[in-house]
């Protein structure tokens, strides 16, 4: 009893890919691949781990997520404690930000923000996946925010 008390009031931070759903489309031969994870703020010091996305990723249930192509994010933080207004998220693969920035000021606690793949700033561009990406929320300063982000790959 006195564990579970423990890991009840001292949750500490995390992230977690919820699902990992892939939607075939009869009509073409394309499918959509959407891979949700939720993420939690460390308890003291509002930092929020960062999540490598890849095939030994617990949650990611169809394998590889190289060579699909990174569409679009939804980052949905309005539910539960939310983070601080216009805190960042970046994509990184090979020390790159798929997202081209794009992520900059888009988590956000009042508004369901939609960011796209591009090159500095601008876009879409969809964006190859060849190698992990890595999943990068920073500026936040509130203990045990929570939130969602919802990927998008064809």
């Amino acid at each position: 009893m006195f564990l579970f008390s423990s890991l009840a009031f001292g949750a500490g931070s995390g992230t977690t890919v919820t699902s990992d759903v892939i939607y075939d489309n009869h009509y073409t031969d394309a499918s959509v691949r959407v891979v949700t994870v939720i993420f939690t703020a460390d308890d003291s010091d509002g930092s929020i781990p960062n999540t490598t996305l890849n095939r030994n990723t617990t949650g990611i249930t169809h394998g590889s997520i190289k060579g699909w192509h990174l569409w679009e994010m939804f980052i949905d933080c309005t539910s539960g404690v939310t983070p601080t207004d216009d805190s960042d998220m970046y994509v990184y693969q090979d020390g790159n930000d798929l997202i081209g920035g794009n992520g900059v000021d888009k988590v956000d606690g009042s508004t369901v923000n939609s960011v796209y793949p591009g090159i500095d700033g601008s876009g879409p561009y969809p964006r190859p996946v060849s190698g992990d990406l890595i999943l990068t929320i920073s500026n936040n300063s509130v203990n045990s925010a929570v939130g969602t982000i919802t990927l998008t790959f064809k």
